[in-house]
């Protein structure tokens, strides 16, 4: 997958979209100004003391340098946000989750990877939109790479409680083992 900007992670050309609704570690949003940012190598801790003040700019970009702190003339910040259960927004494109809800009804295969699906508000989502098809609210494969099986299958037990409904595959390792062994190619071509 060619990844060369944040909106090409949910589109179609590829066959399937990669969602990342706590953004991504190699996307940034600008601040709207530089106001009350110390320039120079104290730059980052100046933005970070702003705390809740950050003024952040509409939009998402995508950074090939992590070492990188200004775009255009503009400080960065990390669009990353830590999944935590009173959280009600997410650190995506807004076009990101609207692609997702009308995807979600079509979903057939689901790679759950190292979430705890604790999230009402992600959660909900998974529930608005009727499935469709003769089984209403199955998804044919969901496969959870947690860390061990264990946590995955407490992953499935928030997943069920939730309403998402399917064949659950409980991966017993972690993400790296999952992508480079043969598990990844198993999943992709069921």
């Amino acid at each position: 997958m060619d990844m060369r900007s944040v909106s090409s992670y949910v589109s179609p050309r590829v066959g399937y979209k990669v969602f990342k609704p706590h953004g991504s570690v190699n996307w940034v949003r600008t601040l709207s100004d530089n106001t009350g940012v110390e320039a120079g190598p104290d730059a980052e801790r100046s933005i970070i003391a702003l705390g809740h003040r950050v003024p952040l700019a509409p939009g998402f970009h995508l950074m090939a340098d992590p070492s990188q702190v200004q775009l255009e003339g503009r400080y960065v910040f990390p669009a990353l946000a830590l999944p935590v259960n009173t959280k009600v927004d997410f650190e995506c494109p807004p076009e990101h989750i609207t692609q997702l809800q009308s995807d979600i009804p079509h979903v057939t295969k689901l790679l759950v990877i190292g979430w705890r699906a604790t999230e009402p508000h992600f959660l909900e989502l998974w529930t608005q939109q009727p499935r469709p098809g003769s089984v209403p609210d199955k998804i044919a494969k969901i496969t959870i790479v947690a860390g061990r099986a264990l946590y995955g299958q407490q992953v499935q037990e928030q997943l069920m409680a939730a309403g998402v409904q399917g064949t659950f595959d409980l991966y017993d390792g972690g993400f790296s083992q999952f992508v480079t062994g043969p598990e990844l190619a198993r999943f992709l071509a069921d």
